[in-house]
């Protein structure tokens, strides 16, 4: 991180195509390949920023699909905090793997421009050469000067503020537990627990509930409010095995 002007350095050609085939022919044998036991070690700092970049080009898809670009026109709309508020619900509701890779992506940002009195590359700089790999961008619009600027705006956001983008919000857990709690609360609650638990005979021994109840236990719906993404609420179906990430994806599915 103390090399000036990093990923900006195109890297030597043939070093990067001796890396990448040499990973493309051990990739199977992971865990047991060792990276460092290869040509990496030939590689200088330019080249692995390089390969870096290669990598995200050669996603089956942008970290940032064209899709889920559509959503930040509207975001840009909102008042800043707002803007902040539905970024991290977008990021929270993409595939795992794609919002895994954009945290690490966006934590050696962070490393480089905390470093920037030695990498000479702040959050501008880096927008300038990495966003057209993570930001899908809509082949009509490639030279569109406009959208280009907005997604360095974009790439900002993210990068400033990607600490709080990943974390799940306090209040959401809470409006679900709230939501839970309310619709089980009082004498339907005991209704509910006793058709969960079973009941007791007389002697004391316990009575397994019908087979019918138990599955229609398995799954309970709720009612989500998320007033940063719509004002309609949303009844979401939930089971024993349902994420924070799961109860989005439903959201995120039902048409508004």
């Amino acid at each position: 991180m103390h090399v000036q002007g990093i990923f900006k350095a195109k890297g030597s050609p043939d070093r990067l195509q001796a890396f990448k085939k040499e990973l493309e022919d051990n990739f199977y044998k992971i865990p047991s390949y060792n990276i460092y036991d290869t040509s990496v070690r030939d590689l200088n700092v330019d080249d692995v920023a390089a390969a870096f970049k290669a990598f995200l080009k050669e996603l089956p898809a942008y970290l940032i699909s064209s899709e889920r670009m559509d959503y930040f026109p509207d975001i840009k709309t909102l008042p800043f905090t707002d803007q902040i508020r539905a970024t991290n619900m977008f990021i929270l509701a993409m595939r795992e793997e794609y919002r895994d890779s954009l945290q690490v992506f966006l934590r050696l940002m962070n490393m480089t421009i905390e470093n920037k009195n030695f990498t000479q590359m702040d959050d501008h700089s880096l927008a300038t050469v990495l966003s057209p790999n993570i930001f899908a961008m809509p082949r009509d619009s490639v030279t569109d000067v406009t959208r280009i600027t907005e997604n360095f705006a974009y790439f900002k956001i993210l990068t400033n503020y990607n600490k709080k983008l990943f974390a799940v919000p306090p209040n959401f857990i809470s409006q679900i537990r709230q939501q839970y709690m309310t619709g089980a609360s009082g004498k339907p609650k005991r209704k509910f627990i006793s058709k969960f638990l079973g009941k007791k005979s007389k002697s004391g021994e316990e009575i397994a509930p019908p087979a019918e109840e138990l599955m229609r236990l398995k799954e309970v719906p709720i009612e989500v409010h998320a007033p940063q993404m719509t004002k309609e609420s949303a009844v979401i179906t939930i089971n024993e095995s349902t994420t924070a990430k799961d109860v989005l994806y439903q959201y995120e599915a039902i048409p508004k």
